[in-house]
This record gives structure tokens, sequence and C-alpha cells, in this order.
């Protein structure tokens, strides 16, 4: 499969990464019109003080600024219509997510609700329908982030949706946010970014810009994270794999053709166990069985992984597969250094060989480029932990 000469592709999520980058949100804010935000986080955030430098960065703006800090794990339809009476009763103009996944579910909920209102919600979350214009959405990354922030995709309760308008308009990594996570935390923030980087690198609508994107990603998740056995990060090695976080998620919500995210949906479904957990587990076997279906060139991938000295080392005919061996020796890696605490096959997930044919049929209903072969492939490995092995076609056995 080669690279399109005739494509389209948009990324909404502007990113503002470094020292000080709270400081441009009241700037960029204004330059969407608006001049006050509600800023959701957690009861923990606040109580913690987590949430000073963003008021500190609006001290001198001109601006007034609102905070609620009750978000909870599971969003419940009280809270989010608490949410929106307090959103327009007091005149906010934007939304600011800080503090994770939850959070940003939150978030893009109230978003909906406060532009299109209640019932268009539940129409929205059943599909029914897609979103329109939505207000600004901004997301401020921490050490709690899933990965999923940047995405287009949205939970509540049992229902799940992806909608292209649900992305944040604008990402900020400021390392005074992004404190040290856990071992088990980090390790999953890498395979969740690094899953999604090769979700968009192998999508069939792949084009040179998410390719860019999701290298990139890749590279710097990998480089942030040696020697893998630490899984304890310095400042600039946090930003580092926060910026990999945003970058791999909106190239997977920015192309179509993925397999990775419908397929851990599915897994994650039937397991009722987190969508990272699914992820870590898939990000190997889906990136095979896909490259394969498709005939892609992982060289790209592969080098971003393994650095320029391991790449010109390897030779090209090697390189593919080799790709995948350190797709799956990254998540080994990181799964010891977390102390056992991330999946590494469905087994770790509670799922029994015999579910793979169910599973199959499920992932079979979200994708319509699957066959039932390539569906029964993932599974096995990612049951197994053994790859399938793929085999270069001979036009790319050239350097």
């Amino acid at each position: 499969m080669t690279r399109p000469n005739a494509f389209s592709v948009r990324f909404p999520v502007k990113i503002h990464s470094g020292k000080a980058a709270l400081d441009h949100l009241p700037v960029e804010l204004a330059a969407m019109n608006t001049q006050k935000p509600l800023m959701l986080t957690t009861r923990d955030m606040r109580e913690h003080g987590r949430m000073k430098p963003l008021i500190h960065a609006y001290k001198d703006s001109g601006q007034t600024i609102g905070i609620h800090s009750g978000i909870e794990p599971v969003l419940t339809v009280n809270l989010l219509k608490e949410l929106a009476g307090l959103y327009r009763n007091h005149g906010y103009d934007a939304i600011v997510s800080v503090g994770g996944g939850a959070v940003m579910d939150a978030a893009k909920a109230l978003n909906i609700v406060v532009s299109e209102g209640l019932e268009a919600f539940d129409e929205i979350m059943k599909g029914r329908r897609a979103p329109g214009h939505l207000k600004p959405l901004v997301h401020v990354a921490t050490e709690q982030d899933t990965g999923f922030e940047a995405m287009g995709s949205l939970q509540a309760g049992a229902d799940r949706v992806s909608f292209f308008h649900l992305m944040p308009q604008l990402a900020i990594i400021d390392p005074r946010m992004v404190k040290p996570g856990t071992p088990a935390t980090l390790a999953m923030q890498a395979m969740t970014a690094l899953g999604l980087s090769w979700n968009a690198f192998t999508a069939a609508g792949k084009n040179p810009l998410t390719d860019a994107y999701a290298t990139l990603a890749a590279r710097s998740v990998c480089e942030s994270l040696k020697p893998a056995a630490q899984l304890s990060l310095c400042a600039d090695h946090r930003v580092m794999l926060a910026g990999a976080q945003v970058m791999a998620a909106s190239a997977a919500s920015s192309i179509s053709g993925t397999w990775l995210m419908p397929v851990a949906e599915a897994v994650s479904d039937f397991c009722a166990r987190p969508l990272p957990d699914a992820v870590a587990v898939l990000m190997a076997p889906v990136a095979a069985v896909q490259t394969a279906a498709y005939q892609l060139d992982t060289a790209g991938m592969f080098r971003a992984m393994a650095g320029d000295d391991r790449y010109a080392a390897t030779p090209s005919a090697q390189r593919p597969q080799a790709a995948f061996h350190l797709l799956q020796a990254y998540q080994n890696d990181w799964h010891l250094a977390s102390g056992g605490c991330t999946p590494r096959i469905l087994s770790d997930l509670g799922i029994s060989e015999s579910s793979l044919p169910e599973l199959a049929d499920a992932a079979l209903s979200r994708i319509s480029e699957m066959d039932v072969n390539h569906a029964m492939r993932i599974f096995e490995s990612a049951f197994s932990g053994r790859l399938f092995q793929w085999e270069a076609p001979a036009a790319m056995d050239e350097d």
C-alpha cells in the first residue's frame, strides 16, 4: 500500500508545550472569542493546590474563570444537569478540562449539552446523530491522563461514541501540571500512546501528515522511557510523554480505517475492563495483522522506536517483523517495570480461549474491512502472546 497523493486531513488540536505553557491559555481562549471559561477538575486536584498555576495564569488577564471540582469517576445525569445549569447561569463561554479521562468525558458531555441541549445529547450518545458546532474546549495535561483525552471519543455510562468535533481545540502541556506518576500509570500511558501511534500509522486512510504525527509520538514515547526498568521521568520527559499522548490521539482521531480502537472497544465491552487495558494487550497483534492486510511499509515506525543506529544495522527485509517484536518487547518491559500491573495477554483481562470466536464476531461487526481470518489471528495472537508472522512484499526488500 502506497501513500495517497490525494488526501484530506485536519488536526484541530493546537498544542502549547513547555515551561509556562499555561500562560498562553488566556490569550488562546480570547482568540476564540471567549472571556469566561469554566474549569472542570476533581476534588483531589483542588485540595492539593494543583489548580494554583492555572489561577495564576489568569491573574493579570482581566478575565473571569470558574472552577468546579466535583467531577467523579462516573458521570451521572444529575451531575451533568448541575454542570449545565452552572455554565448557563454564570454565563461561561468555554470549557477547560484538568485531571484525566473522567474529567475530559464530563467536559465533552457538558459541551454537547450546553451547545445543543440534553435531548440532543441523548440522541448523540445513541449514535442517531452527530454533534454540530460546539463551544471551545481545552485539555490541560496532567499525570492522571489516560491518553484518550485529545481524541474525539466520549464515554458516558455504558454508551461510547466517537466524533471528530468532540476533540479539544487546544492542549496545554506544562511541567507544573504534569507531576511524577506511579510506574503503573506511566506504563499504561506509554502503551496507550504507542498503541494509538500504530493505530494511526496502519490505518486505511493514512497519509504523510498522520504518519509524521504517529512516528514523532512513537519516538517521543520510546525516548522518554529509556531505560524502561526505572519508569521514573524527569520533568522534560514527562512533558515529552504527555505530548506524545496528545499527538497520537489527535492523529488517531483525524483518520479513517483504524482497527485498534474498534477491536479494543469490543474487548473492553466484553470483559468490562478499562479501554487502556484492552489497548495495551492488543496494540502489537492488531498492528501486525493490519499491516499484513494493507501491505504497509513499517520502516518508519521501526526507526522511530528503535533509533537510527539499530534501524541501520537491521537488514531491510527484517525490519517489518522487527518492528512488531520491538513493540511487544516494550510492552513486556513496561509490564515488568510496573510490577505486573499492566496486562499483556487476554487472559490477564479474564478472557478465556473459548471466548475468542465471540470476540471475533464483535470485532467484525465494528470493522467492515476486516474478515474472520484477520479477527481470529488478532485474538489468537493476543491470547497466546505470540505475534503473527508477517512476510514483507518483494517491493519492500530494497533499502
